[in-house]
């Protein structure tokens, strides 16, 4: 499993940034890129490193379980019932422990 956590970053003089990075499998902590994705959620950890980050006009909130695959079969489905949420997306992804993490927001 590949474990990295953002530190940083920085705009470079040639319009490119300079990031950051704790890695246990890397002896190179510092990434160069033309272009960056923000990807760590409500945080904005870059946008907000590079002072870029904006309040939204609006914030959700969202409910997530990781389900343990354990000896299920992959053929067959698991079914959540319960109440009614108001939502506007919902996931399932597999986890590197062999999970399904499952959300609604």
């Amino acid at each position: 499993m590949l474990v990295t956590k953002f530190l940083s970053t920085t705009k470079t003089e040639d319009s490119g940034y300079l990031s950051t990075i704790w890695s246990r499998h890397t002896e190179t902590p510092q990434i160069k890129s033309k272009y960056i994705i923000d990807g760590s959620d409500v945080t904005n950890a870059m946008l907000d490193d590079l002072g870029l980050k904006e309040k939204p006009d609006c914030s959700g909130v969202g409910i997530e379980y990781e389900y343990p695959i354990g000896t299920n079969k992959t053929e067959h489905a698991i079914l959540f019932a319960g109440s009614s949420i108001f939502s506007e997306y919902g996931w399932v992804f597999p986890t590197v422990d062999g999970k399904l993490r499952i959300g609604v927001a």
